[in-house]
């Protein structure tokens, strides 16, 4: 609830762009072909590692939800 309210006004009013980055190569838009990794970087956060393409505004986006597999074994 609290990223809700923190980042979707932005979004609904033009202040912030985002970007989805699903695609990869090799896997195109087959999201069960996803090979991008993340993995617990132990800080907090996730160091995530793998190739995204063909993702509109990804040059001008000021986020970018990706797609990345937590689980090596899924």
């Amino acid at each position: 609830e609290e990223q809700k309210q923190r980042h979707l006004p932005p979004v609904a009013r033009g202040e912030t762009l985002w970007c989805q980055g699903y695609s990869e190569p090799g896997a195109g838009s087959d999201l069960a072909g996803v090979r991008t990794a993340a993995v617990p970087d132990g800080a907090g956060g996730y160091a995530v590692t793998g190739q995204k393409i063909w993702t509109s505004l990804a040059l001008d986006a000021d986020w970018c939800f990706v797609l990345a597999r937590t689980d090596p074994g899924s």
